[in-house]
């Protein structure tokens, strides 16, 4: 269906309407999923020029203020950003200049120009049994190179309730676990881990923040981790080194001497 920027009066009168407007109505009368506005920018940077990949409506409204008054991209942002507010589940500022703009957005899930939407497209939240299968396929690699213990399907159900998760655009990208020890106010961080194509956006942080939130919640005073390749990033972010002493009686019984994982601590208390 192609709809013109055209309107009539009911005497005839022909009105030459704005296109991005015609767009935001007609995408919120059909529930549309996507808006897609193609204009000169490439869509909105930040202070340093650098592309801004999602906002929410809140965020992205004060930029109207920056914005030359009827110019292409103020009225481009605002028909996303009134878009979103109104149900339309992702609206995007991409530019016509790029040939491969609108083939990008739609079949990749990272997509490109900037995305106005009420949703997080990328959230972190507690884990569910719904995104075993996701974690499967997060560290089976991870599991491979010996980076990570295996850990079965049954495994992660039963522990499904330790986990957090970092999905994007319905995919795992991340996780971290945090298994308490009955009786103790002790804590193991356990597998944390982000997707090979998703590092070095500080989602390794986020996650250990995370955790460090919910045992701190819990009362818990110490958190430790066990890993083989990543001491110094655990070092970097609060931990120490320690010693199998350390661990609670339970987890030093059942610690895989073969595999000689590092012991490290970060106290938690105050």
């Amino acid at each position: 269906m192609l709809l013109p920027p055209l309107g009539f009066s009911s005497t005839g009168e022909v009105f030459d309407l704005d296109a991005s407007e015609v767009a935001h109505h007609a995408a919120i009368a059909l529930k549309a999923d996507k808006l897609i506005l193609l204009g000169e920018s490439e869509g909105l940077e930040d202070d340093h020029g650098a592309l801004l990949r999602q906002l929410s409506p809140a965020e992205a409204e004060p930029r109207l203020t920056n914005a030359v008054p009827g110019s292409e991209l103020a009225r481009h942002l605002q028909a996303a950003c009134t878009a979103a507010r109104e149900g339309v589940a992702r609206t995007h500022l991409l530019s016509w200049r790029n040939h491969d703009a609108l083939l990008g957005e739609l079949f990749t899930r990272d997509g490109v120009g900037t995305m106005i939407t009420q949703h997080r497209y990328e959230q972190l939240r507690p884990a569910t049994l719904n995104d075993v299968a996701g974690l499967l396929e997060l560290l089976e690699p991870l599991e491979r190179r010996g980076m990570l213990v295996a850990r079965s399907r049954e495994r992660l159900e039963h522990e499904i309730d330790d986990y957090m998760v970092i999905e994007r655009d319905g995919m795992v990208i991340g996780c971290a676990a945090l298994h308490v020890f009955p009786d103790t106010s002790i804590a193991e961080l356990a597998c944390v881990a982000v997707h090979d194509s998703y590092r070095g956006g500080e989602r390794g942080e986020r996650l250990v923040e995370a955790m460090e939130r919910r045992a701190r919640q819990r009362g818990l005073n110490v958190m430790f981790v066990l890993t083989t390749h990543t001491a110094h990033w655990f070092v970097e972010h609060g931990f120490h080194t320690a010693s199998l002493e350390d661990l609670p009686p339970l987890k030093r019984e059942t610690y895989n001497h073969a595999r000689k994982s590092k012991v490290l601590v970060k106290i938690l208390a105050g």
